[in-house]
């Protein structure tokens, strides 16, 4: 459970002397994504604004924003969170992931906030929706919407066992929604971006739907795959 005073860190189980089950040194040993793309996130070189692979595709959404790049401990903590209901972990997560949007956002907040949705019969046998989770915070905090009318409306392969081309293929046509987005700007929010095969699909059906933008938010980034 959450430790409101002293905390114990969920990386290294020391004591936190703070409203946050994470230590300061661990927080700071973390992998702060510094330097990424401003379109995929995916981490580059502090010269590089945009990415390669954005320059000769450009993808649906304007922007993207993630808060680390997906490597030890984050990828744990995410497992934790994702794969074992370690709500604690999420909530830290979360937090992080505001701590590290800063005032980013503040002058051009979304309108309305979109959650990957995960397939009804994923999310009853999760009994949560992890981008959900993280979607409820932001949602809080720049006092927004959560869109819940976004369907992942058939099964698919888990897309980590999936080359690009074949996660590409495997959520293509996956999204549907009810909604109506007429010159809303929308943001979704997901916990790892990958390959963006999964929000570039959805962003698609998000700006068929009439949405005037779309950006991406996730907790963590991978690095591209070569």
């Amino acid at each position: 459970m959450f430790h409101v005073l002293p905390g114990r860190c969920l990386l290294c189980d020391a004591l936190t002397n703070r409203q946050r089950d994470l230590c300061i040194p661990c927080e700071q040993d973390l992998p702060w994504l510094k330097s990424s793309c401003r379109l995929c996130a995916v981490p580059v070189h502090d010269h590089v604004s945009v990415c390669g692979r954005c320059l000769a595709e450009p993808p649906p959404f304007v922007s993207s924003h993630a808060g680390f790049t997906y490597t030890w401990p984050i990828d744990q903590l995410i497992h934790n969170f994702k794969d074992h209901a370690d709500l604690p972990a999420g909530r830290v997560l979360s937090e992080l992931l505001i701590q590290s949007l800063g005032n980013s956002l503040s002058n051009h907040k979304p309108d309305v906030i979109v959650p990957v949705p995960l397939y009804r019969r994923k999310d009853r046998e999760r009994g949560f929706n992890q981008s959900l989770e993280i979607a409820t915070r932001l949602a809080k905090l720049w006092r927004i919407p959560i869109d819940n009318k976004c369907k992942r409306s058939k099964s698919t392969s888990d897309q980590k066992l999936l080359s690009v081309s074949e996660r590409l293929l495997n959520v293509k046509d996956v999204f549907c929604t009810s909604g109506i987005y007429r010159g809303k700007h929308l943001v979704i929010v997901d916990d790892v971006i990958t390959t963006t095969a999964t929000v570039r699909s959805l962003s698609r059906v998000l700006l068929s739907a009439g949405a005037e933008s779309v950006k991406t938010i996730c907790l963590a980034r991978t690095p591209a795959q070569h």
